[in-house]
């Protein structure tokens, strides 16, 4: 017999409820920029037939060649900016993260903050230093607890000194906070109906 994952069992159904509000603002996003570029394939008229024919040929090469405009499309039909704040799930800030946004990627000396993603479970990741309180309250839940030496590249990232971000499975910030007190922790998860850990 298979054992449904504690995270599926206790699953409040205001989970669920999320997905669909989160997910339908980077189709709107998609949508848009791909009617977009439709309806310029397909406008009728001189001007379109030029614009078509003639002028995006020696432009569009010559902005690929740009290392900016390259960007600019990746960003456009990716992703990478896509955030979920102001979403159900997401709550607080810490330095220029918020909840809903994807967490910064960084790499010190001794190790980038993206190894512990590499299981999606949720996770609570400290850059600086954290509480006794916190430290035992993730251990006794069974949530990982990922601390950082503060380094000049986290702060330029913009993620505090001494703050917490609880990460979801995807890697999003559910919740950002700039104290150590566990509680807060707590009471998002009870807000949201939220079980991931055992009891």
């Amino acid at each position: 017999m298979i054992k449904t994952p504690p995270t599926t069992r206790t699953a409040d159904h205001r989970l669920l409820d999320s997905y669909a509000i989160e997910r339908m603002a980077f189709a709107r996003k998609l949508v848009s920029t791909t009617d977009r570029v439709f309806s310029f394939i397909t406008a009728e008229g001189a001007i379109a037939d030029l614009l078509r024919t003639r002028v995006a040929p020696l432009l569009l090469p010559k902005m690929a060649a740009l290392e900016r405009a390259r960007e600019w499309l990746f960003r456009t039909v990716s992703q990478i900016t896509l955030n979920y704040r102001a979403m159900p799930l997401s709550a607080g800030h810490a330095g220029t993260v918020f909840g809903g946004d994807r967490l910064p990627w960084v790499q010190d000396a001794e190790r980038d903050n993206f190894s512990s993603l590499a299981l999606p479970a949720w996770q609570v990741h400290v850059y600086g230093d954290t509480s006794d309180e916190m430290r035992a309250w993730c251990s006794d839940h069974h949530l990982a607890l990922q601390v950082f030496a503060y380094t000049p590249a986290h702060a330029k990232a913009g993620l505090a000194c001494n703050g917490f971000y609880l990460l979801r499975p995807d890697s999003y910030v559910a919740l950002a906070d700039p104290g150590a007190d566990p509680k807060v922790i707590e009471r998002y998860f009870h807000a949201h109906g939220i079980k991931p850990f055992m009891s």
